[in-house]
This record gives C-alpha cells, sequence and structure tokens, in this order.
C-alpha cells in the first residue's frame, strides 16, 4: 500500500537558503527582476505593483520565500495587463467586456491568493460579534 509523504513539494525556505547561486535560475536568484524591460511605462507600472505586494507580504522581497516571490510577480503582471488592458478601452471606446471581466477576475484571484488581507479581518471580526451579542441580549431584554 503506498503511503502519502507528509512533507509537501513545496520549497518554503527563504530565497537565499537554497543551493548555491550558481545552481539557481535567473528568476530565483532576482526575484524582484520582472519579465520586462522596466525602463517602459508598462515595465515601471509592473515593478511599481511588484514591490508594493511583496512590501505587504513580508516587508520586502528579501523576506519572501520563493513560492510567495513567484505570487507575488504573477500577482503583479496580472494587475498591470488588467490597467493595461482597462486604460486601453477606456481611451479607444471600445472593448471586449468578456475579456477586460476575465483579466480583471485573474488578477484579483491572484491577489487573493497572496492572502493579504487576512490579519486585518480578523482583528474587526471580535468588534463585530460583541455587536451581534450586544443585540441579541436587547432583542431577549425587551418584551
Amino acid at each position: 500500500m503506498l503511503e502519502k509523504s507528509p512533507k509537501s513539494s513545496i520549497d518554503h525556505r527563504p530565497i537565499n537558503a537554497l543551493q548555491p547561486r550558481q545552481q539557481r535560475s535567473r528568476a530565483t536568484n532576482k526575484p524582484h527582476k520582472m519579465a520586462v524591460d522596466s525602463r517602459s511605462q508598462f515595465g515601471k507600472r509592473l515593478r511599481d505593483f511588484a514591490d508594493m505586494l511583496a512590501d505587504e507580504v513580508a516587508g520586502g522581497w528579501k523576506g519572501l520565500t520563493v513560492m510567495q516571490a513567484a505570487q507575488v510577480r504573477r500577482a503583479a503582471e496580472l494587475m498591470a495587463i488588467a490597467e493595461q488592458a482597462r486604460t486601453k478601452a477606456l481611451a479607444e471606446g471600445r472593448a471586449d467586456p468578456e475579456g477586460l471581466v476575465r483579466l480583471e477576475r485573474a488578477a484579483s484571484l491572484a491577489m487573493r491568493q497572496l492572502d493579504l488581507g487576512s490579519g486585518r479581518r480578523r482583528e474587526s471580526e471580535p468588534v463585530g460579534q460583541a455587536v451581534l451579542l450586544e443585540y441579541a441580549k436587547s432583542r431577549k431584554a425587551s418584551p
């Protein structure tokens, strides 16, 4: 009978804790380097999105694991592409609405996979619970 290995195949070690630099890909060695030339307008916007997301996730690129860096790059790329498509559609006055919705949805999903807002939601939950408990008590107390 085959047993499942308890270890995950995903590497959660920090980027600089992997094998020697010569044995890693350029994307691993320089996670902040985007696939697009950062001198173009699109490249600058892509770099801005990626830096913003890296700061939100781990306080910068150095604090990201390999998987987090890949997710940040993917989310930034999708956000930049969706923004570019939306801008072009508005400027030309014509667009493929379904295509725009798909791009926006993909960018939104990539952002959710980074789990940026989870800490904020947990902080607000007890306040909501307290309000509901007070309301329930007031309803029981009133005739």
